[in-house]
């Protein structure tokens, strides 16, 4: 079973992936990331939180980048005075959005001095920059993939009283085929590295 979303995608950055499984120990539904060297297979509840703060930080970085233009008027374009202001806007916001759980990826929304919103991504010493709307669709994204796995779980269980497994594994391939809006099996990037 598998449903794989695909973000982040240039020339110098490798793409990060999230696809609907099972971990082959517990057979519990999890989210598959890979990102470059990292590769993890995440539990639902970490997956949801990750894409909660993705949401979050798309709406700081919009914030963001609306206080800035209007405190750079504010202060006669004075950008030491506005960074100053924004740090104390950020602190002060901080515990509105503070993480209840710990994300697979650390989420940041920030703006430039210009207004330009953008969110950052990161893990270890990898890193990734998206608009806001890119970050909402990973969010929408991997919220998906987690459902999926979920439902997949559960509808697992149910076949299970009525047919064997490899007959399950059959069925399963082929409503995941079934949930492809783009991409396959055959687009998944091969697992290096390690959690």
């Amino acid at each position: 079973m598998t449903d794989t979303h695909r973000f982040i995608h240039d020339e110098n950055d490798p793409s990060l992936w999230v696809e609907a499984s099972l971990d082959p120990d517990t057979e519990l539904p999890v989210v598959l990331v890979h990102w470059g060297t990292f590769f993890a297979a995440v539990p639902l509840d970490r997956a949801h939180v990750t894409a909660r703060d993705m949401f979050a930080a798309a709406n700081c970085s919009e914030v963001d980048a609306s206080l800035v233009l209007e405190l750079t008027e504010t202060f006669d374009g004075d950008l030491r005075r506005v960074g100053r202001m924004m740090d104390r806007i950020r602190a002060r916001r901080a515990h509105l959005y503070a993480t209840t759980g710990r994300p697979v990826i650390g989420v940041e929304g920030g703006a430039t001095i210009h207004g330009k919103p953008f969110v950052m991504l990161r893990r270890g010493s990898r890193r990734g920059q998206v608009t806001p709307a890119e970050a909402r669709d990973m969010a929408l994204g991997w919220t998906r993939v987690a459902d999926i796995a979920e439902r997949d779980h559960r509808e697992r269980i149910i076949l299970a009283d009525y047919v064997e497994w490899p007959q399950i594994e059959e069925i399963m391939g082929r409503m995941a085929r079934a949930r492809y809006d783009e991409g396959g099996p055959s687009n998944r990037p091969e697992r290096k590295g390690s959690t």
